[in-house]
């Protein structure tokens, strides 16, 4: 029973302390419940005032964004009002510029429209004043124009008579033609800058030729006729051709080309195939003139050619055949009927083609050779002789003419074309027989009004085989071929020179070589009187003198033109 009050008594104990302690924790909940409470309205009173200041911060952005977006758009329709006021302004500019131009055209198609109709009624006012004017414009121009033509036709016929007289003296006092021919500037020439022009022609037979690099010192020549760079190989032969024409009628000529190498001597007398020189229209020349006269007149033509070389004679036609003769060495011969070379090659030609043929093969074994002048320089004397036998078909009689065609070798100095060994020796052999050309001109020169002196054709193969052609009986023409560039001005000269001497030579005039028909006649006659005399055993001594020429009659083949 006390245990049980004991522990009834602890039990009420504990029930006391656990209510007071209920009471304690339920005193404390309320304080904590009043804590919280008031900590709530406390944070809710923060908030309120957080939630009012943070509407007031978003209002005042709100309008500052407002205040700068109003900004934004304002300057952004200043600028609009800018842009668009700028393009009313040039679109109102180009309207007026527009307007402008579309009322300055319709003022210039006015007075377009008003020039054109004063135009027209000006036209219409003076069309018959002009008409009258202009016919007698065109009546006075067409009279100008026949007066001009006229004066042109009686000067080309009075230049013409002129030369026609100056020819017939020239055959009566038979002296030497000498034409001059400048050739053009070379493009070598051009390259090294060696093309300054030394030579001119003030008139158709006069030269000028300066001495110096500044003109002051020049020297004049007058030849018969003076051919400048631009004349062409037509005109040339104008020229020449009726002394080369002349052989037709019986009579001898010769035609040669003097000058320094490189002059164009070849060109005058050879030309390439498409611009033939003097050689090529002269025996063109002969075969039509042949033509027109037949067939009164019946012609047999035949050519040799040969060339001088270091002295010696070569048959260049034999050596085009092939046979041994060409390479034989030939003489130069005079007999009874005058120079020739026995043994030469003569080849009867029937047409210009067949002379085309005969001069290729021909010219094919000329000896050339190249140097510091010119390349290709021919190192020989070319002759091209050319026969022209002539018979009438109504009395019978009869005619030969020779025709001497002659390339010289050029002259030149062996210091400017650094000649040596067999170069130097044809230089020395070709100035040698010039040198012996130039010494027959001089004595032919020095024989004018006196007794005649000697000659020395015999010094030079060249001067011998020229013999006849510079004794008298043959026309003979020269070309002197010059450079026109000062480089060459010495040798130009020492050309000239020599041509104004040999134009001053007088041979007397030549001789036409024919026959009648009676003398035809005799001789057969004679022939048959010998022939009888000589079946009887009569000896009869034939005279010394023969009563004409003794031409070379045998027609052509190897020595036709030699064989005495």
């Amino acid at each position: 029973a006390a245990a049980a009050e004991d522990l009834a008594g602890k039990l009420a104990a504990a029930e006391a302390d656990k209510a007071a302690a209920l009471a304690a924790a339920e005193a404390r909940r309320a304080s904590e419940v009043e804590a919280v409470e008031a900590e709530r309205d406390a944070i809710a009173v923060v908030a309120k005032e957080q939630k009012e200041r943070l509407q007031a911060e978003a209002a005042a952005d709100k309008a500052a964004a407002l205040e700068a977006a109003a900004a934004a758009a304002a300057a952004d329709k200043a600028v609009a009002l800018r842009e668009t006021e700028e393009r009313l302004a040039a679109d109102k500019a180009a309207a007026l510029s527009e307007a402008a131009a579309e009322a300055e055209a319709r003022l210039s198609k006015a007075l377009d429209d008003a020039i054109a109709a004063t135009i027209v009624a000006t036209r219409r006012e003076n069309e018959e004043a002009l008409v009258a004017a202009a016919a007698e414009a065109d009546r006075r121009v067409e009279a100008e124009r026949e007066v001009t033509a006229e004066f042109k036709e009686l000067y080309s016929k009075e230049c013409a008579r002129r030369r026609q007289v100056h020819n017939e003296l020239v055959d009566m006092k038979g002296a030497i033609r000498v034409y001059c021919r400048v050739r053009p500037v070379l493009p070598v020439e051009v390259r090294s800058g060696a093309a300054q022009e030394v030579c001119s022609s003030p008139y158709e037979d006069a030269l000028v030729v300066k001495q110096d690099d500044e003109g002051t010192v020049v020297k004049r020549y007058e030849f018969d006729h003076v051919f400048m760079p631009e004349s062409t190989q037509e005109q040339v032969f104008a020229e020449v051709a009726p002394l080369a024409v002349s052989v037709m009628d019986g009579f001898n000529a010769c035609i040669f080309a003097y000058g320094q190498t490189g002059s164009g001597k070849t060109h005058t007398m050879m030309g390439p195939e498409e611009d033939r020189g003097v050689n090529y229209r002269a025996l063109a020349a002969l075969f039509s003139t042949a033509d027109a006269r037949a067939p009164d007149f019946a012609y047999t033509i035949t050519v040799s050619m040969l060339e001088i070389y270091n002295e010696s004679v070569r048959d260049l036609l034999a050596a085009a055949a092939g046979d041994d003769g060409g390479k034989k060495t030939l003489e130069v011969r005079q007999g009874s009927r005058g120079v020739h070379v026995p043994g030469l090659t003569e080849v009867t030609v029937g047409s210009i083609e067949e002379v085309v043929a005969t001069m290729n093969a021909g010219s094919k074994g000329r000896s050339v050779g190249s140097h510091d002048i010119n390349e290709h320089s021919s190192r020989s004397h070319l002759v091209l002789s050319v026969v022209v036998r002539g018979r009438n078909a109504v009395d019978g009689s009869t005619t030969r003419g020779r025709l001497h065609l002659i390339d010289l070798a050029g002259s030149e100095r062996v210091g400017k074309t650094s000649a040596s060994g067999a170069r130097l020796k044809e230089a020395q052999n070709i100035n040698r027989s010039l040198s012996a050309l130039g010494d027959v001109v001089a004595a032919l020169t020095s024989a004018k009004g006196k007794r005649a002196p000697h000659v020395p054709f015999r010094n030079s193969k060249l001067t011998f085989l020229l013999q006849d052609s510079l004794s008298g009986n043959s026309k003979v023409l020269m070309f002197v071929n010059v450079s026109p560039v000062m480089w060459n001005v010495s040798e130009t000269l020492c050309s000239l020179n020599f041509a104004f001497r040999c134009r001053s030579v007088q041979l007397g005039a030549a001789k036409k070589n024919s026959e009648s028909g009676e003398i035809q006649r005799l001789k057969g006659t004679i022939d048959r009187l010998r022939e009888q005399l000589a079946a009887a055993g009569i000896s009869v001594r034939a005279s010394p003198v023969p009563l004409v020429e003794d031409g070379d009659d045998g027609g052509g083949g190897k020595g036709g033109a030699g064989g005495e």
